[in-house]
């Protein structure tokens, strides 16, 4: 004997408080609801779902939305499928009901969408969130020159907090194109190649910098950094001696120069201590440096808390 289905619940219904709870306890994924009435979708718009972070993947044949809450993370990936590809514009949730392909560790699978109505996926769906920081990712590996950069605009456009290249090789030229439209108000992290003999102005102007490549980088170049956040180096071409070098400098620098920086010296560097430290445990820290110092090589030593301990 076939069971009945039971009744929907009234979620609407609830009184204010418990609603609230129940939307705090979902994560981010689960704004999906938004799909089953357009009314429900209404609700979770003033509401908006409070996020650490949301970072928005574009490539060719899906748009990803990794929501993170704390340290918990969601996703909702819109994937290109050529089989009856849904083409008019989408402008309602309940819209993508029938399009829900599966739902796996919190990532939540819509299915057939054209590159055409992306951008109106995306108008879609940021409403739901309140994320403190938004992130653009663009996989510089499957976008073309012309695409890459109309994604690039859109982010900017959206008040992006940070912009991510993502995989593949960047040529002098494209990343030259990249980071002249891209204002150093902004994070910006490049995962790709970068080639050796790359230059840039703006490369260590920017709010927050991460560099995968940084072979390029050179101890001016970490010299003239003002005012910013943080910086990231994987795959520099740093030994100890220019560490040093470098730290001599930025102690007895006058002006704030970073926050935090952490980069990984050249390949198979042994970490010597005694040659990152010298002349630097005799100086006294002047009182408004808050900076710390994170160099790792083969052997992953942090020298942040070295340093503080005997300044």
């Amino acid at each position: 004997m076939q069971r009945d289905r039971p009744p929907p619940f009234p979620i609407l219904k609830l009184p204010g408080v418990a609603l609230n709870q129940v939307m705090r306890n979902m994560h981010g994924s689960e704004m999906q609801l938004a799909m089953c009435s357009y009314k429900l979708e209404l609700f979770i718009r003033s509401w908006k779902y409070k996020l650490k972070r949301l970072e928005v993947h574009l490539r060719h044949e899906s748009l990803n939305f990794k929501l993170t809450k704390e340290n918990d993370s969601s996703r909702i990936v819109f994937r290109d499928i050529e089989q009856n590809p849904h083409l008019e514009p989408v402008t309602k949730m309940s819209q993508l009901c029938d399009r829900l392909e599966k739902n796996k560790y919190k990532t939540v699978y819509i299915r057939g969408f054209s590159r055409e109505t992306m951008f109106d996926l995306y108008n879609l769906v940021m409403p739901l969130y309140a994320p403190a920081t938004i992130r653009w990712v663009l996989d510089v590996e499957v976008l073309p020159r012309e695409t890459l950069l109309r994604y690039l605009d859109k982010g900017l456009s959206e008040n992006c907090t940070w912009i991510i290249i993502d995989r593949g090789q960047l040529s002098n030229e494209r990343l030259t194109e990249l980071m002249d439209r891209i204002p150093v108000t902004k994070g910006l992290k490049v995962d790709s190649w970068i080639p050796s003999d790359f230059k840039h102005p703006n490369a260590f102007k920017y709010r927050a910098i991460w560099y995968s490549s940084a072979e390029w980088v050179t101890l001016d170049d970490l010299k003239s950094i003002r005012n910013v956040d943080s910086v990231e180096l994987h795959w520099t071409s740093f030994n100890c001696k220019d560490m040093n070098e470098f730290l001599r400098y930025w102690v007895d620098c006058e002006e704030k120069m970073m926050k935090c920086l952490t980069l990984r010296m050249k390949e198979d560097t042994v970490i010597n201590e005694n040659i990152l430290t010298d002349e630097l445990l005799k100086k006294e820290e002047p009182e408004h440096r808050k900076d710390c110092v994170r160099p790792f090589g083969s052997e992953g030593v942090q020298l942040d808390r070295l340093l503080r301990k005997e300044y």
